[in-house]
């Protein structure tokens, strides 16, 4: 059953949707697990801080490139709590440069980023009754998509 799933979900041009938690104290947990997914999908490695005053960094990292995300989880309400992107900055490694040293990524990259995981965390976060798993799951495999094209390149 698990094999047939999975050539299923690998056939073109087909969406299942995305198997959003319908327990919404889940959903912050499950967001995070989906980025880190994506990460490691496009060979980059996923390093997640522990929560502090309502914040988590989460970064991806490759052998060029590296996506630090910053994210803020309200937890006003325990039953649904919410998480939303503040920032992502990409660095890479500089051609000829010394070991290690890196430079700043492209503002626009970094915006496209930023909008993107927040079209997704919006669609995700909708009241039950709104959400679109087939539009989430979209969603996902463009930004998973584009973070492939950047390991790349």
């Amino acid at each position: 059953m698990l094999k047939t799933a999975e050539v299923l979900r690998k056939r073109l041009g087909i969406i299942y949707g995305e198997d959003i938690p319908l327990d919404r104290a889940q959903l912050v947990d499950w967001c995070i697990s989906r980025f880190e997914a994506w990460g490691t999908s496009a060979a980059m490695e996923a390093f997640r801080e522990e929560e502090h005053d309502g914040h988590i960094t989460l970064i991806l990292g490759g052998k060029v490139i590296v996506v630090d995300m910053n994210l803020a989880i309200d937890r006003a309400d325990s039953r649904s709590p919410r998480i939303r992107v503040t920032s992502v900055k990409t660095s890479y490694a500089v051609p000829g440069g010394a070991a290690g040293s890196t430079t700043q990524g492209a503002t626009s990259l970094d915006g496209f980023l930023t909008d993107s995981l927040g079209e997704f965390l919006v669609a995700v976060q909708k009241d039950e009754e709104l959400q679109d798993p087939e539009d989430a799951a979209r969603i996902s495999s463009r930004i998973s998509g584009s973070l492939k094209y950047m390991m790349m390149l």
